[in-house]
């Protein structure tokens, strides 16, 4: 991995995603989040101006190789350039270039391992802290 950050949320973590998403242009970005987030964001997405196409969790082979971006309640298998990851515990092999961890208030615990395991596989993760507006 060549950039991992771990970005510290107070608010709701779906208009902090927003945020993230919007701020990655055409990049191809996956976020992984549990359902519930991934809904909020997918309304979010929505109701922007220019709306942002996106394939929802549990969208068909076809739709997902058309999209950029993709929500899904799974890591990805196989390599991905972004990976922003709300709340999920993932292994830190997991196949991506540059991951964004989006940590809400609950989830700082979780996170903190997910920190040291990253650290201890000879990463230096960065932090960041944001709020929803």
């Amino acid at each position: 991995m060549e950039l991992i950050r771990f970005y510290t949320c107070e608010g709701d973590p779906a208009e902090v995603a927003l945020r993230l998403v919007l701020k990655a242009g055409d990049q191809a970005l996956q976020v992984c989040a549990p359902l519930a987030i991934l809904q909020r964001l997918s309304a979010l997405l929505w109701s922007q101006p220019g709306f942002l196409a996106h394939a929802g969790p549990g969208a068909d082979a076809a739709t997902l190789q058309r999209s950029r971006l993709r929500l899904s309640v799974e890591p990805p298998c196989e390599p991905t350039d972004l990976l922003l990851n709300i709340g999920l515990d993932l292994p830190v092999d997991v196949p991506v270039r540059r991951l964004f961890e989006l940590v809400g208030s609950d989830q700082r615990e979780a996170a903190r391992g997910r920190y040291r395991a990253h650290v201890a596989a000879g990463r230096q993760p960065q932090t960041v802290a944001v709020r929803a507006t």
